[in-house]
């Protein structure tokens, strides 16, 4: 889960971070998700900011969409709230 900024099919576009992503596919299943807002993902409610628990929420609604059930997750910059 990346952090403020983010969008998935640009993340592709850029050589060294997709190396990194095709490295992560090497060994793993790798799902890439935008933050509420940002992205390609769906627009924040009318003058609200994402809370943790609308994280959380979103990430179990992808997770239950592919059918997994426990995932490592990596996350960075401002993803990376308690």
């Amino acid at each position: 889960m990346p952090g403020f900024a983010s969008h998935l099919e640009a993340f592709w576009e850029e050589p060294a971070y997709s190396r990194f992503l095709h490295r992560l596919t090497s060994f793993s299943r790798l799902i890439l998700i935008d933050r509420l807002g940002t992205g390609l993902s769906d627009r924040l409610p009318a003058g609200g900011a994402s809370t943790i628990e609308q994280r959380i929420d979103d990430i179990s609604a992808v997770m239950d969409a592919v059918g997994i059930e426990r995932a490592a997750l990596l996350r960075w910059s401002e993803a990376v709230m308690p």
